[in-house]
């Protein structure tokens, strides 16, 4: 079981908590049902009240309303910031619209409107997630003269050169920039000459 699954209770859907990516996928399906519900409930309306008084712009306007909430619907689901916050702004404009001026009832708006602004935190979370720069694990060469290992992160940037902390030779100049990446490590026969120079040199 994953982190993420393991810190959910059974109230995360109220509230969801990201820990991982996979949270906040999760929670983005609220805005797409949110949208989903929006597109059938308005588009289904609209055709009615066609039917009813055989007003083209009825039709019109409920293909019309399907249409934009499918696509932002697609949108979320696509983990888009654009999509999310234009749903939530044009359904708290829809609703201002009907209920300040049309004085109808909510319904179950606020519950739509919930689901909206959970998937609205998601998709942010996520696209804040995904734009943080990544960290890049520590590189770690060889000396080109014994072959000990070392992390170019333990020393300065700057410096002149770096010394080998196994063999104390200069592995590193700035000039030469060489390092065990383009050379292979020394044989041990090759260490052993070179040792066996080093105490007949004067």
């Amino acid at each position: 079981m994953s982190q993420s699954t393991a810190n959910r209770t059974k109230y995360w859907w109220l509230w969801p908590d990201f820990y991982e990516e996979k949270d906040a996928r999760d929670a983005a399906m609220m805005g797409v049902i949110a949208c989903s519900l929006i597109a059938v409930v308005t588009g289904f309306t609209f055709i009615y009240r066609y039917y009813i008084g055989g007003d083209v712009y009825q039709l019109l306007g409920g293909m019309f309303v399907f249409i934009i909430n499918c696509v932002l619907g697609y949108g979320i689901f696509k983990m888009s910031r654009v999509a999310s916050s234009t749903a939530l702004i044009l359904f708290f404009a829809e609703k201002i619209f009907t209920v300040a001026i049309q004085g109808k009832s909510l319904g179950i708006a606020p519950l739509l409107a919930w689901y909206l602004f959970q998937g609205n935190r998601a998709v942010y979370w996520f696209r804040g997630e995904g734009t943080k720069p990544k960290v890049e694990p520590p590189k770690i060469l060889a000396c080109r003269h014994c072959g000990a290992e070392y992390n170019v992160n333990d020393y300065r940037q700057d410096a002149p050169e770096w010394f080998c902390p196994q063999c104390a030779k200069a592995e590193w100049q700035r000039n030469s920039r060489v390092s065990l990446k383009q050379e292979k490590p020394p044989s041990n026969k090759a260490l052993k000459g070179d040792a066996a120079k080093d105490r007949h040199a004067p």
